[in-house]
């Protein structure tokens, strides 16, 4: 007797990972059915459980993808620029990525933050390696633009740094929960003027 063997599904890595980090983008960890996944993947529960092992490893690849993609395009000018330039770069991509419609969804690095999922060690070292990326980013560039003279001020670059993280999270927090972007975009104007970057 011939028994038929079922063959494993056959889908393409990268469309399903990156289909996953729209669906966490838009929603967020928590908010993300197993069943949405399933839907937006067109696999099913089997099928994802076998090439990823959890909802939680899924959500892990998604956010390395996001890593690279949307998020990285925003914070590149931190690791291609250098001073004034950097800044300014920086913040003026912060105000494109607010008025565009990806931007309504905020970010998924402050949206996993705020869901505070301090029971898997990998989310939150990913979470905090961005953040920390961001911050050095920023002090290096203001150290950079004090030392060249292209700005005059008392202030600290790790300040700085910490300020301009803690206002880059509220931005996106802010745009995620439907506030104007062109507010925020003035915002973010004004922020620049304040460390006198325009």
């Amino acid at each position: 007797m011939v028994h038929n063997v079922p063959r494993p599904v056959e889908f393409d890595r990268n469309t399903v990972v990156l289909k996953a980090m729209e669906l966490f983008w838009a929603y967020g960890y928590e908010q993300t059915s197993l069943d949405a996944l399933c839907e937006a993947t067109a696999l099913n529960r089997s099928s994802l459980y076998n090439a990823f092992g959890s909802k939680l490893e899924l959500f892990a690849e998604a956010l390395e993808r996001y890593a690279e993609g949307p998020a990285f395009e925003v914070v590149q000018p931190l690791t291609r620029e250098r001073g004034v330039t950097a800044l300014r770069q920086f913040l003026s991509g912060l105000c494109e990525f607010v008025e565009s419609p990806r931007g309504r969804c905020g970010c998924l690095f402050v949206k996993t933050a705020a869901e505070d999922m301090g029971v898997d060690e990998e989310v939150d070292r990913k979470v905090r390696a961005h953040f920390d990326g961001i911050r050095n980013g920023i002090k290096r560039a203001y150290r950079e633009a004090l030392d060249d003279g292209s700005i005059e001020s008392e202030l600290r670059p790790d300040a700085v740094a910490d300020w301009l993280v803690t206002f880059v999270r509220g931005i996106l927090t802010s745009v995620a929960s439907g506030v104007d972007s062109g507010s925020l975009c003035a915002s973010i104007k004004l922020t620049e003027q304040q460390l006198g970057l325009r």
